[in-house]
């Protein structure tokens, strides 16, 4: 997918297109396809960069350990592994959040729901 590729390697220096796709995958705004595909042209561009890393559990994942992630570039982690392992920890904090927030709107609505049927029983 040439279009990603463009928005994060034409016209910036190495480092900073790194920077700015390591940002974007931690705050979940490229993941799945779209990432997937521009990880090819990252191969095929020989961008990428074979290091070993080492994963956590999934118990120690967190916001500090994903923007610890997205500065993994600048020591030389920027695999195709490694990508998609940075994705697979905003993925799982992206959704681990949206079930936080569902959570705290039935918690809530069910307080609404229950003052109403005080207020109304009386």
């Amino acid at each position: 997918m040439m279009g990603s590729y463009d928005k994060y390697f034409s016209g910036m220096n190495i480092s900073s297109a790194k920077a700015n796709l390591m940002y974007d995958i931690k705050n979940h705004v490229i993941y799945g396809t779209e990432l997937s595909d521009l990880i090819d042209v990252l191969e095929k561009n020989g961008i990428l960069e074979e290091k070993i890393f080492t994963r956590e559990p999934r118990s120690k994942w967190s916001d500090e350990y994903a923007r610890f992630l997205a500065t993994g570039f600048a020591s030389g982690y920027f695999s195709r592994e490694y990508l998609y392992y940075c994705a697979e920890v905003a993925e799982y904090l992206f959704q681990k959040k949206k079930r936080s927030k569902m959570l705290i709107a039935c918690g809530i609505a069910g307080l609404v729901v229950i003052v109403l049927i005080i207020a109304f029983c009386q």
